[in-house]
């Protein structure tokens, strides 16, 4: 194997998908207007929802017992640092899945240094979401895939 194509690579941990969903769900919904409109028109559970944030707030924040195990983003960290190949990660724009692997890519210095590598190529597709469910994306993640191999 010379080279890997991941497309919105899962590194779900139960803390990374609260935060994730914090901040790229919650943020943009405070923008909304529908939110806004079902405020207004009295169709908005409140305390639904501000439990439902309050959730995922204890477990952004508020790790549970250890496993003893590496995480998933630590595990797939070290492999992906053991393989010399080439790597392609292509990322949904409008995919919480995307976005927590982003995040972590962001945040973790690890991450930081091993995507900064010469051998790893990282395309988003702002449109798109988790599945490239258009035609049109799947044919874009094809192309920049077939030019990606090409170009080694």
């Amino acid at each position: 194997v010379r080279g890997l194509v991941l497309l919105n690579p899962w590194v779900r941990t139960v803390d990374g998908i609260a935060r994730t969903t914090l901040k790229h769900y919650y943020r943009s919904r405070l923008f909304d207007s529908s939110l806004w409109r079902k405020v207004a028109a009295g169709h908005f559970d409140a305390r639904s929802a501000l439990r439902a944030m309050f959730g995922l707030l204890r477990r952004a924040f508020v790790s549970g017992p250890g496993t003893g195990q590496a995480s998933l983003p630590q595990r797939m960290h070290q492999s992906l640092s053991l393989f010399t190949g080439q790597m392609l990660i292509v990322l949904s724009g409008a995919d919480l899945t995307a976005r927590e692997f982003s995040d972590l890519a962001e945040s973790a210095p690890e991450w930081r240094s091993l995507l900064a590598e010469a051998r790893c190529m990282r395309h988003e597709m702002a449109a798109a979401d988790h599945t490239f469910s258009r035609r049109e994306w799947r044919d874009q993640v094809a192309a920049l895939t077939a030019d990606w191999v090409r170009s080694w």
